[in-house]
């Protein structure tokens, strides 16, 4: 996505822009899948367009480092090349919820909303969570271990223990993180626990939620998605591209040299051959020669999208459902579509694809209460395979991202999404990439 965005804003400057992805490649995993004719996302996929601490204006774009929070300065440049350079429309995305033991609330774990979260809870478990979290706050302080240095290097369990005791832990952390990835909460480090969709909350915010109170801390998360689907805004992106000149280009095969003047010679396939003084390299570390030190370990995860004939309005049902039974292997349903009644059910990988696509019917109805009954047809099933961000998954990356470093000042060339550092490669991420490499570029031409 950051070349992408990269390549629409040099074209819109002027600049001559060759695209070059592989087969069905471009927009990564954004790009939708096409089922009977229909884009369908694989899992969701969000623009964040608002925070509590947004600034009124964005600093400038060489200020920027790539990381897990890298663009959250970078908000209101996000929303003008989205909304005004890029012209995609947006629509806001509301009825997130979380549910437990059939009970639901609007969602906390995007939101970090936690004023109604209590009600997921026995009167018990509400007391032991005000017990645990104040004690975690006088031994801790009120940001618990959040700003411990030793955060870093130790696993979303030890963070989440810590700060939330172990019946939030437990009921939350535990029981979805663990059903996302296998033993996922222990194994991976505690600042990517986002990569399992969980939020590491601080002691007293929880505490004050618990007890009824309106918590200091005061979340202000705006999240959107393109109106059509991100299938409408990659279209958008590679038409605008077009539109200033550039060109789009599908390839097999790719090689890149010098040339004794210091420009890049780039083949592609056997039929062309293009001289250009800027590359931007988007993919994995092997793809911009970056050999990986050590196999990352992997997980899987299985997809199922099916479509449902509602006997409720559609417009009544969440856009996206957190499920915390752990009794349940399916973790997440999500708006699979443009098309009313189309969705994403996300599995955990314990389950084979066959077992997942055997089950979904029945888990519809027996864990979405307004879809009892109704008529559901399976449509297709994929396999994913995800990486851990455990320790030693992180530390293998680092040392893939020192060689590409060494790389990027020797040769000249930009890289983006994951290449640039552990993690970083959320939308939001990338679009500020995108933005600041087509800075660089433009401004390494006009002097």
């Amino acid at each position: 996505m950051a070349g992408l965005v990269a390549a629409r804003s040099l074209a819109s400057r002027g600049v001559g822009v060759l695209l070059l992805a592989r087969p069905g490649t471009i927009g990564g995993s954004f790009r939708p899948k096409l089922i009977g004719g229909r884009e369908v996302p694989v899992g969701p996929r969000f623009l964040e367009l608002g925070y509590e601490d947004d600034p009124l204006t964005s600093p400038a774009l060489d200020s920027y480092v790539p990381g897990m929070h890298g663009h959250r300065a970078f908000t209101p440049r996000v929303r003008t090349f989205i909304e005004c350079e890029a012209n995609i429309e947006v629509e806001k995305v509301s009825r997130m919820a979380v549910q437990r033991n059939r009970m639901r609330v609007p969602d906390f774990l995007f939101s970090v909303d936690l004023c109604q979260t209590r009600d997921l809870f026995t009167a018990r478990e509400n007391s032991a969570i005000r017990r645990e979290t104040r004690l975690a706050e006088t031994r801790l302080g009120a940001a618990g271990v959040r700003n411990s240095a030793n955060y870093a290097r130790r696993s979303v369990a030890w963070a989440s223990l810590a700060n939330h005791g172990p019946t939030f832990h437990a009921a939350v952390i535990e029981a979805l993180g663990n059903r996302i990835a296998p033993d996922g909460v222990r194994r991976t480090l505690a600042p990517y626990a986002r990569k399992l969709w969980l939020t590491v909350f601080h002691p007293r915010t929880i505490n004050q939620a618990f007890r009824g109170l309106e918590p200091d801390f005061k979340p202000r998360r705006e999240i959107f998605t393109p109106k059509g689907g991100f299938g409408r805004m990659l279209a958008s992106l590679e038409d605008g591209i077009r539109d200033h000149g550039g060109l789009i280009q599908e390839y097999e095969s790719v090689d890149v040299s010098t040339s004794t003047d210091g420009a890049h010679i780039v083949r592609v396939d056997s039929d062309l051959t293009v001289r250009c003084d800027h590359i931007v390299f988007a993919g994995s570390p092997s793809d911009a020669g970056a050999p990986q030190v050590g196999a990352l370990s992997r997980f899987p995860a299985q997809i199922v999208w099916v479509e449902v004939e509602f006997g409720v309005p559609a417009d009544d049902f969440p856009t996206l459902i957190h499920i915390l039974d752990r009794d349940c292997p399916l973790y997440r349903i999500s708006a699979g579509s443009t098309a009313p009644g189309v969705f994403c059910l996300e599995y955990s990988g314990a389950l084979s694809l066959d077992e997942a696509l055997r089950r979904a019917q029945t888990d519809l109805g027996t864990h979405v209460p307004e879809l009892q009954g109704a008529a559901v047809a399976v449509l297709e099933g994929i396999t994913i395979q995800q990486v851990s961000y455990s320790g030693a998954n992180v530390a293998r990356m680092r040392e893939s991202l020192k060689v590409l470093e060494q790389r990027r000042e020797s040769d000249r060339v930009h890289f983006t999404g994951g290449l640039t550092a552990v993690g970083a490669d959320s939308l939001n991420e990338q679009v500020v990439q995108g933005l600041r490499i087509a800075e660089l570029i433009a401004s390494e031409i006009d002097s």
